[in-house]
């Protein structure tokens, strides 16, 4: 998508708890007698979140598969020069604002059914 071209005008960063406050996490669940964890991936969480604004790209007709060209006949709407225009609504890899979305509409989420983020521990 070529997230570093993209001038997004907010912040796209989001908090990450370090190494070591996960080992020691870690190590505290392991050495507890009968404790119980829990643990998923929701790495592509973000993808399809909506965007607060649209992005717009441009793709090669000769990079889109033919499945794809006859199901939405873009040969149709491609330009003379063999591009085709796409607007961009929800994540997708490649979007700076992808991964901070995600997290916020995941910790909405969250928050809705009374879990919170920790306010001392970035991450957790």
């Amino acid at each position: 998508m070529g997230g570093n071209l993209i001038n997004y005008p907010e912040d796209v960063g989001t908090p990450t708890a370090n190494m070591l406050l996960v080992k020691i996490f870690l190590n505290s669940v392991i050495s507890t007698k009968g404790a119980k964890f829990a643990n998923a991936d929701i790495a592509n969480f973000y993808l399809m979140t909506p965007l607060k604004r649209s992005e717009y790209a441009k793709i090669r007709l000769s990079d889109i598969p033919e499945e794809i060209i006859v199901e939405y006949n873009l040969k149709e709407k491609a330009t003379s020069d063999g591009w085709v225009y796409i607007k961009v609504i929800r994540g997708m890899y490649g979007l700076p604002q992808s991964g901070s979305l995600g997290h916020d509409l995941l910790e909405h989420r969250l928050n809705a059914e009374g879990y919170f983020q920790s306010k001392i521990v970035p991450g957790f």
